[in-house]
């Protein structure tokens, strides 16, 4: 029977392992939300974390407190702060898809440099398995899983089918559901735009320049 690493109860432990390191050296004032993995996309895995407490003072605050974020969890995973805590220095959500066409367009590929980890052969293989179980074009990349709790499905698979182009974000082509083992999955396809390479060209600009995800994305913001 065939099983997702990215899925897995040893994934889980991991990444709570990590976050709870995070939590630790903030003594409380961050808090871990979720981890979603990228399987086409540098076969990465994400730590989403909050905070607990809305009193930072300057978008170079939350800054330091993600690329600190970022030292903790070392080259095996990317961190990120939510973006509801730059929302009171100008950080608009309702924007936020056509900051990151602006970072697509404006931003050398050259900027993606993606690195092994000591889970990517595992995501890759994760890969491998639902391009076959949904029979996917080489043009169809999954863009990222999600664990869900309390839903009617284990988990989410959202995949760009980067053949079919659109203006508009988050455009469905398809939507199936299966079955891994005793996991139930459903699979979403969306029709391609620049913003899915716009957040990850903004995840490299933020590593390289000591800035968090969320300020990068606000440099590109239109007013």
């Amino acid at each position: 029977m065939c099983k997702l690493y990215s899925l897995s109860d040893n994934l889980k432990k991991n990444v709570l392992d990590m976050a709870k390191m995070v939590e630790n050296h903030f003594d409380g004032l961050v808090k871990f939300e979720e981890y979603i993995v990228l399987p086409d996309y540098g076969a990465k895995i994400i730590i989403r974390f909050g905070l607990t407490e809305d009193n930072c003072k300057s978008l170079e605050e939350l800054d330091e407190i993600e690329s600190t974020i970022r030292n903790i969890l070392g080259n095996d995973y990317w961190g990120i702060l939510l973006g509801n805590s730059y929302e009171k220095f100008g950080f608009n959500s309702s924007k936020m898809i056509d900051s990151l066409i602006n970072i697509d367009l404006i931003v050398d590929d050259k900027v993606v440099q993606y690195k092994d980890t000591s889970y990517s052969q595992h995501i890759k293989r994760d890969k491998e398995i639902i391009k076959n179980i949904l029979n996917l074009s080489s043009q169809q990349k999954i863009w990222e899983i999600q664990v869900l709790n309390g839903e009617d499905v284990d988990a989410l698979i959202l995949i760009v089918d980067e053949g079919v182009v659109s203006q508009y974000p988050n455009e469905k082509l398809f939507e199936r559901e299966f079955n891994i083992g005793e996991l139930k999955i459903k699979a979403i396809c969306f029709k391609y735009n620049r913003s899915f390479d716009g957040i990850v060209k903004a995840y490299f600009i933020a590593e390289q320049s000591n800035l968090s995800v969320a300020h990068v994305i606000m440099k590109y913001q239109q007013v």
